[in-house]
């Protein structure tokens, strides 16, 4: 890691990539297949099967195609009560700043001196990098018990390396970006992606989470995190059906125009498994073996995690959450499959 000293001394200029080839997908990876797709199977053999397997305390999927929720079950979870999204809300600070991008009010290339001028190589650093995880920021994830006490991050701390250089997933960044977008719009960042995100999709069960809603946020007994802790690194929170709904509007372009939406996904850089790439919000899960892509995002804090997934080859978005240990991206595979085998 570049010390605060160490980054003072080198040119405040970008670095060249020197990461793992990144993934170019091709836009038309969005595109709906000719053939009419095939009637859905019943879900719930496969949702009891899931909640066999994973041993889940609370457990929610949903399942929506062309515009439309189609199924959804929940096991575990009070009516009043939601489930943590975690990371998966970075995608939706995303869409608040390329909405930004798309009214001119921003651009991708605007580097952050203006709204960080203390933050080292903040003249080098570009909203596209922090969108990416290419900023070189130190990350709340380097230390996870300082970062409720550290809501707007680790500056002080110094830098891994040179904006740009490398992709290392940073908690900070969103960080960075949600102070960003509170400066641009004049109100708390949660407010702009509550009127930008939420609101026009009618999602009236999903909230962007504060001091007023946090206690309504299923989090596991025992595991000594906040609701609150992630901050516009993952501010958001709801129940499986309202995550299906807003992924599948952003798939179909009711969020951002296409070739906004398509930038989300058209430079992916690897995340290390070997499957997953970061795009600008976005992930992209590259299944080789069943020659499919599946464009989400994923998030998890202790005890619990989540995952929606779009597969563009079927028109069809599955959202899970899961309070467990099994990984809610193997159980959305699962309906993906089950989806797919009829």
């Amino acid at each position: 890691m570049l010390s605060i000293l160490a980054a003072a001394t080198l040119v405040a200029d970008r670095c060249a990539y020197e990461g793992p080839p990144p993934l170019a997908l091709d836009p038309a990876a969005f595109a709906a297949p000719e053939q009419v797709a095939a009637p859905l199977p019943d879900f719930d053999p496969t949702f009891d099967t899931a909640l066999q397997k994973a041993k889940s305390d609370a457990l929610g999927v949903a399942v929506y195609r062309r515009g439309q929720p189609v199924w959804s079950r929940t096991h575990g979870i009070a009516a009043a009560q939601h489930f943590h999204w975690a990371s998966i809300g970075k995608s939706a600070l995303a869409v608040a700043i390329l909405q930004l991008v798309d009214e001119g009010r921003l651009s991708l290339d605007t580097t952050i001196e203006r709204w960080a001028p203390d933050t080292p190589y903040a003249d080098a650093i570009t909203i596209a990098d922090l969108l990416s995880h290419k900023s070189g920021l130190y990350s709340a994830t380097e230390d996870p018990d300082q970062a409720a006490t550290r809501p707007m991050g680790y500056a002080d701390k110094g830098y891994f390396f040179c904006p740009g250089q490398h992709f290392k997933y940073s908690n900070d960044g969103y960080r960075q970006l949600g102070a960003i977008l509170a400066a641009v719009e004049g109100k708390p960042w949660q407010q702009s992606v509550r009127e930008r995100v939420l609101a026009p999709l009618g999602l009236t069960h999903a909230i962007v989470i504060d001091e007023a809603n946090a206690a309504s946020v299923l989090v596991p007994d025992g595991v000594g995190q906040s609701a609150l802790e992630p901050g516009p690194a993952g501010g958001l929170a709801g129940s499986p059906s309202d995550l299906a709904v807003y992924w599948g509007a952003l798939m179909e372009s009711r969020l951002l125009p296409q070739p906004l939406r398509d930038t989300m996904v058209s430079c992916l850089y690897p995340m290390g498994d070997g499957v997953s790439y970061y795009g600008h919000g976005a992930m992209v899960w590259n299944m080789a073996a069943d020659n499919l892509y599946l464009i989400g995002h994923a998030g998890g804090m202790k005890g619990q995690n989540s995952v929606v997934l779009y597969s563009p080859a079927d028109e069809l978005t599955v959202a899970v959450a899961n309070v467990g240990p099994a990984q809610a991206a193997a159980i959305a595979k699962l309906f993906i499959d089950r989806a797919r085998a009829d």
